[in-house]
């Protein structure tokens, strides 16, 4: 009886080759800084797609944190979003590729910086974790005004708000 050795696995470097092709595909754009397209579609109130020429990047919009789907005011934060944004042509300042593999980014309409747009608006606190000294002021100032959610009494910050429902 004849031992016959195991082949070497080569299916493994033909995969971890594939996987990285899929991955630069995925955003090739955003890697090499600085993108523009046109805004395809709206998720929520701070996630949108852009088109770019070849791509369509899921865009995880830069410094704010939105209110999410079933919860208060969530509905409004996304129509928002979409009359400053669907069908316009918008640039974008690529910060990182965020841990559920979505672009990072800052984006701007017409010039405008769509994040700032929507904290003015009060569709959407500062994240809580940035810095942005004129979202902060934005975030004051909105609120000082009862603008949009801060009309409302006693609106929940969407990191609050998940935690109590994990599944969003």
């Amino acid at each position: 009886m004849k031992i016959r050795r195991a082949r070497p696995m080569r299916t493994f470097p033909r995969l971890a080759v594939l996987v990285l092709f899929l991955i630069a595909g995925v955003a090739p754009a955003a890697n090499n800084g600085d993108f523009s397209g046109v805004c395809v579609k709206v998720l929520d109130g701070d996630s949108i797609i852009v088109a770019t020429s070849g791509d369509r990047l899921e865009v995880r919009l830069d410094g704010i944190d939105a209110p999410e789907h079933g919860q208060a005011y969530g509905e409004e934060a996304k129509a928002a979003t979409k009359a400053l944004v669907l069908g316009k042509k918008v640039t974008g300042e690529f910060q990182k590729i965020d841990k559920y593999g979505r672009t990072l980014a800052r984006i701007f309409v017409d010039g405008e910086d769509l994040s700032l747009m929507l904290v003015r608006a009060g569709a959407a606190w500062k994240y809580k974790w940035s810095s942005d000294p004129v979202l902060t002021e934005a975030q004051k100032q909105a609120r000082k005004e009862e603008k949009g959610l801060w009309a409302r009494p006693n609106p929940v910050p969407p990191w609050e708000w998940r935690k109590e429902h994990p599944r969003h």
